[in-house]
């Protein structure tokens, strides 16, 4: 497959696009593969961009002896020739003397982004709307620099979607606000940031809710508090709002209840 610039910018934008999609489709898993496999592809623009070998892992790959000088055609990858690293790509930034000021700028949160994708494609846990609002923080800030000072390039002018970035930037914005604002009102942050392991989505906003300690939920995005019960039989936690599938009197949720009761019986 014959690499371009003009490629290799379309790869990374259609793995943006489709962290959207993704993020809209509810399938947050695939919104954080997708918007790091977008960051590495925009890093590796870069290199092509000072030369398109720089993004080969292994550039003796590409050599080919031509009347006795060594020369490298046009970049083709298949599945002998693999691309460079993001370890490698830092290297070679620094090495070359390429310009890297914007992902040195945005690392911190960056590499927050790498490593729920490892945990990710290993399945070691799963993501919410929360927490794929809390990597996006930095996303659009990141990905309007770099275009604009390493690319040469408007963001808005290649992103047909560009509109859907900045509103889910709000959205993460917004997230940020709330969450500084309820540590701000907070008396006793160590409680806020240790809580008591007792969480459930706020009836709210759906964000993440937990006992600071003071036996109510307290959702860290919007700050509303509500009471809670607990399942006596499966641990599961039922906020204030959802009474309803929970019987006070028994301790019970619905659920287990029903299944104590024979309630799910095959008649």
């Amino acid at each position: 497959m014959l690499v371009t610039y003009d490629s290799l910018l379309g790869s990374a934008v259609e793995y943006f696009t489709d962290s959207i999609e993704f993020y809209k489709n509810q399938k947050y898993k695939n919104a954080v593969i997708s918007l790091w496999s977008g960051i590495l592809i925009l890093l590796k623009c870069r290199l092509f961009k000072a030369h398109p070998a720089l993004i080969v892992a292994n550039i003796t790959d590409l050599l080919v002896l031509n009347d006795g000088k060594l020369e490298i055609p046009n970049l083709e990858l298949n599945e002998h020739i693999k691309t460079v690293s993001l370890s490698e790509m830092l290297k070679r930034f620094k090495k070359f003397g390429i310009s890297n000021e914007v992902y040195n700028r945005y690392a911190e949160g960056l590499v927050k982004i790498q490593t729920a994708r490892n945990q990710a494609e290993h399945c070691v846990c799963s993501f919410s709307s929360d927490d794929f609002l809390e990597m996006f923080e930095n996303i659009v800030p990141f990905v309007n620099d770099f275009f604009e000072e390493e690319l040469n390039t408007d963001p808005a002018d290649i992103f047909k979607n560009w509109s859907d970035f900045l509103a889910i930037q709000k959205l993460a914005e917004a997230r940020q606000k709330n969450v500084a604002e309820f540590i701000d009102k907070h008396t006793d942050i160590e409680a806020l940031k240790m809580g008591t392991h007792i969480s459930a989505a706020c009836s709210e906003c759906g964000a993440e809710a937990i006992d600071i300690g003071d036996k109510m939920l307290t959702c860290k995005a919007c700050g509303n508090k509500e009471a809670y019960n607990i399942c006596s039989e499966c641990g599961g936690v039922f906020p204030e709002n959802g009474f309803v599938s929970f019987y006070e009197e028994l301790g019970l949720c619905y659920d287990c209840f029903a299944e104590k009761s024979g309630m799910n019986d095959d008649d």
